[in-house]
C-alpha cells in the first residue's frame, strides 16, 4: 500500500495508530543514494485540517525545519510528513545506562541546541521534548520522533507551555543530583525556566552558564541528604572545638596526677590478709601499738 503524491511515493511500512482526528503511518521511500524512512500524519478532523494546513504550509518555507519534509492535502484530509530517526530513547539510555553527571550535561546541551538549529514551531517543540521521544546515539548526537499527541490543542502549546516541557525533561535528566540535593543551582536554573526564560536561546544561554558552574573545581559536588549535612556540622564543629578538647584532656590528666599524688594506693601487703597456705593455718596477731 502506497501514499502518491506528485513528488513522491512513499510506502506505507506499518500503521502506527489511529483516532478519530489522526492517523499515524511508518513509511519508507526509495531514493537514488538511500531508502529514507517517514512518520506520515493524516488529520482527518475537518475543523482541525482548516486550522493547521495554513500553519503547515507556511513551514514548508523553513529550510532550517529539516526534520519536516512536506505536507499535502488528499481527498478533504492534511498529510504531515516528518523524517524518521529512530536510536535509543533518552529514557532508555537513562534507565539502562550509568551516565555521569558530565554526559547528562551534555546530551542537555545537545537537545537545546537541536531546538534551537531546527527553529521549529511552539507545538511542535512541545510535542519532542519527552524522553520518550528524543533518540540519542552512542555518539550523543540527537534527534526526534514526532507524534502529535498534542496537535488538537495546538493553539494553546506555546511558548509558556514549552516552558514547563523543559523543567520536566531537566528533571529528568538531573533527577539523581535533585534527588541528593547536591547543587542549589540546578533547582534555581529550573525555576528560571519555568519563571523567567523568555526565549530558547535563553534557556540555552542560561544552561551553558549552568554548566561552566557545575564544572568549577569548587563547585564539587556532593550529596546533601540529613545525614550529610548533620556529619559536615559535626566536622566543623570539631574543628572549632578541637582546641577546647585539647585543654580538657589536659586538665583531666593534670587532675588525675594530683589526685593519685593525694591519695596514693594501700600497699599490697596491707590489703590482703591471709588465713591459710594450704593445710597451713596462719595466726593472726595483734601489731603493738606505738
Amino acid at each position: 500500500m502506497t501514499i502518491q503524491t506528485l513528488k513522491h511515493q512513499y510506502e506505507i511500512l506499518q500503521k502506527i495508530r489511529t483516532t478519530d482526528q489522526i492517523d499515524q503511518f511508518l513509511c519508507t521511500e526509495e531514493t537514488e543514494n538511500k531508502k529514507l524512512y517517514f512518520d506520515i500524519f493524516k488529520i482527518k478532523q475537518r475543523n482541525l485540517v482548516v486550522k493547521l494546513i495554513l500553519i503547515f504550509t507556511e513551514q514548508m518555507s523553513n529550510v532550517a525545519f529539516e526534520d519536516y519534509y512536506e505536507c499535502f492535502s488528499k481527498y478533504g484530509a492534511l498529510y504531515l510528513v516528518f523524517v524518521h530517526n529512530e536510536a535509543i530513547s533518552l529514557r532508555q539510555k537513562l534507565q539502562g545506562e550509568v551516565c555521569n553527571l558530565q554526559e547528562r550535561m551534555q546530551i542537555g546541551r545537545k537537545i537545546l541546541e537541536k531546538i534551537l538549529l531546527l527553529n521549529m514551531p511552539d507545538m511542535m517543540a512541545y510535542d519532542v521534548l519527552d524522553a520518550n521521544r528524543i533518540q540519542v546515539t552512542p555518539a550523543l548526537d540527537i534527534s526526534f520522533l514526532y507524534e502529535l499527541e498534542e496537535i488538537e490543542q495546538f493553539e494553546q502549546l506555546n511558548f509558556s507551555a514549552v516552558r514547563q516541557k523543559f523543567v520536566t525533561l531537566f528533571e529528568v535528566l538531573f533527577e539523581r543530583e535533585l534527588l541528593l540535593d547536591i547543587s542549589e543551582k540546578i533547582p534555581a536554573f529550573l525555576d528560571y525556566i519555568r519563571e523567567e526564560s523568555s526565549s530558547y536561546l535563553d534557556i540555552y544561554q542560561t544552561y551553558i552558564r549552568l554548566m561552566e558552574q557545575l564544572q568549577k573545581p569548587e563547585e564539587a559536588l556532593k550529596p546533601n541528604t540529613l545525614w550529610f549535612r548533620l556529619w559536615n556540622r559535626i566536622k566543623k564543629l570539631a574543628v572549632k572545638l578541637r582546641g577546647v578538647f585539647a585543654t580538657i584532656v589536659v586538665i583531666a590528666v593534670a587532675g588525675y596526677l594530683i589526685y593519685s599524688i593525694l591519695n596514693p594506693a594501700p600497699n599490697q601487703a596491707d590489703k590482703f590478709c591471709f588465713q591459710r597456705i594450704g593445710t597451713v593455718t596462719i595466726e593472726q596477731t595483734e601489731e603493738p601499738e606505738e
